[in-house]
């Protein structure tokens, strides 16, 4: 289906997080079906995040920003001495497309596909500087990850080939977690510990709250020494745990109440269904993705942004039982969809599909 066909992921950051496990496990699918992938990282800070069995390339070593016409000289050069892929998967910001579309004009040798693979908000891109609708029109396809982000991009062009594709989760690594015990009030935040993740938002909640209530943070970032002293500021140092970053918690984590999340934007946030394979409700504000998965009471909560009030407000009623404990039954039921063997085998049809356009 795919033998002998070329991919480049084409990224321009990569560490640790949802986008990197997305790769890690849709790239060395794509190998396994007989394609060629190389994984291509604009700037790169030394953490060697790529799946073993991916062609690592990592083309600027020292940080620090740079223009567009920078990026594309650097991946020209790339392909002049590496040779041209089939297909150009143009992964996270939609300035990469441009990059894609501006380097191979470059090259002038050959036909090559360029799939537009979003995976935060077009309008969060838009505002920072990574670039919005304008390029993403450039593409031959996009691969979207919600339903929202497919109706922006048809109201925008509806002439274009857009594909909704789920971000694959391997449910024999989450496994079922029993009901929660009332007595036992802990919450779980996996992620990285950055602004748009808000987690003051929640260290502020569980201050509030009447209940005692434990946290778990998984994840790094540049957030996490204001968010320590924000834990000491609100004294709450015996509740909150700092783990770090760990491959895979779903595996070892037992005893959790609720996955929390309170996002200012997302696209649709892999560490959210991977909590839901594993029976756990998540307690999440009303972001992207995240409010075309959760219905109140079944799988979850939601609560307004930057609401840490509302939040806590909604440990009280858990903690009361006047909410609802949603069954872990309900919550694995509500990401079936996601499993990983059909989200992987449709993505290589949508590849397809688009190289045989």
């Amino acid at each position: 289906m795919l033998t002998n066909i070329h991919i480049d992921i084409l990224l321009p950051i990569g560490g640790q997080g949802g986008v990197e496990n997305v790769v890690n496990k849709i790239a060395p699918y794509l190998q396994k079906q007989g394609a060629c992938v190389r994984v291509v990282q604009f700037v790169w800070a030394g953490i060697h995040w790529v799946h073993e069995s991916l062609a690592f390339y990592p083309l600027v070593n020292d940080g620090g920003e740079y223009s567009s016409e920078q990026l594309i000289g650097h991946y020209t050069g790339f392909m002049t001495h590496q040779g041209k892929p089939d297909i150009i998967l143009a992964t996270a910001w939609p300035l990469m497309t441009l990059v894609a579309q501006e380097s191979l004009k470059r090259l002038n040798k050959g036909t090559c596909k360029i799939i537009s693979w979003p995976h935060q908000s077009i309008d969060v891109y838009a505002s920072t500087g990574c670039g919005g609708m304008e390029y993403l029109a450039l593409s031959d396809a996009i691969f979207a990850l919600n339903q929202k982000t497919y109706n922006m991009i048809k109201a925008h062009n509806k002439d274009c080939k857009v594909f909704i594709v789920k971000n694959p989760v391997n449910f024999t690594q989450c496994p079922i977690q029993p009901a929660w015990i009332t007595k036992d009030r802990t919450l779980l935040f996996v992620g990285r510990l950055a602004a748009q993740k808000r987690v003051d938002i929640i260290l502020e909640a569980v201050s509030l709250a009447k209940d005692t209530w434990k946290l778990i943070l998984i994840g790094e970032g540049e957030e996490e020494g204001t968010l320590q002293e924000l834990v000491r500021f609100l004294h709450i140092e015996r509740q909150v745990y700092f783990m770090g970053w760990i491959d895979n918690p779903w595996e070892t984590i037992s005893g959790i109440s609720a996955f929390v999340m309170a996002s200012d934007y997302e696209c649709l946030p892999l560490s959210a269904i991977e909590s839901l394979a594993s029976g756990i409700p998540v307690i999440s504000t009303p972001v992207d993705g995240i409010i075309e998965i959760i219905k109140p009471g079944i799988n979850g909560f939601l609560y307004p942004l930057k609401d840490s009030r509302r939040l806590a407000d909604i440990l009280d009623a858990m903690a009361d039982g006047i909410l609802p404990v949603p069954a872990p039954e309900a919550c694995r039921e509500s990401v079936m969809d996601f499993e990983e063997t059909e989200v992987l085998c449709v993505f290589a049809k949508n590849l397809v599909e688009v190289l045989n356009k």
